[in-house]
């Protein structure tokens, strides 16, 4: 089944199998799920993707994932299985909100904003009526898009930006490793 396909499993992690944290997110755990992942992945995914250019948002994506697979295994259930790329995409929404955070002067910006607090309000109520949805996950990844979503741009002089960025990603992929190990 989909644990032998790479599905996380904090028992398995500890013993090692740390691939594990990167291949949960390509598995799913019936059509409802990957359909669902894939239609809030096309919605917010095609305006990050815009945004912040595809490389970036390939970076948002994967450390988003990696860090919410590190959040779920660090502070999740022992016993149980995860699947699934809500992480990352939560990822994604956490960048979206950045971007828009640091236009919150513009009114679509602005506008923005208030459907992405919305959003986190209704997501918030699913996770802690839904026994199953793994909160960890989606926090971890929120948390984690809004850290990306907020270096990927990067700061300063437009010749040091690339270096802000870089360095960013690269202390999110130590806090992966930090929360795995």
């Amino acid at each position: 089944g989909l644990l032998g396909l790479g599905a996380l499993q904090p028992f398995l992690i500890a013993d090692g199998e740390y691939w594990r944290l990167f291949t949960a997110m390509f598995l799913h755990a019936g059509l409802f799920h990957i359909l669902f992942n894939s239609w809030a992945l096309w919605i917010f995914g095609t305006m990050v993707e815009r945004d912040y250019g595809t490389p970036r948002f390939v970076a948002i994506f994967l450390l988003s994932g990696l860090l919410a697979s590190a959040a779920s295994y660090a502070f999740g259930p022992v016993g149980a299985v995860g699947v699934g790329a809500s992480g990352a995409i939560f990822g994604i929404f956490g960048a979206f909100v950045a971007y828009n955070y640091r236009r919150r002067h513009r009114a679509l910006a602005a506008a923005n904003l208030r459907w992405a607090g919305t959003l986190l309000l209704l997501n918030l109520v699913l996770a802690l009526t839904i026994p199953m949805i793994d909160w960890r996950a989606h926090l971890g990844g929120f948390l984690s898009g809004l850290a990306a979503g907020a270096v990927a741009e990067g700061w300063g002089p437009r010749r040091r930006r690339l270096l802000v960025t870089v360095l960013g990603f690269a202390v999110l992929l130590a806090g992966v490793a930090m929360l795995a190990l």
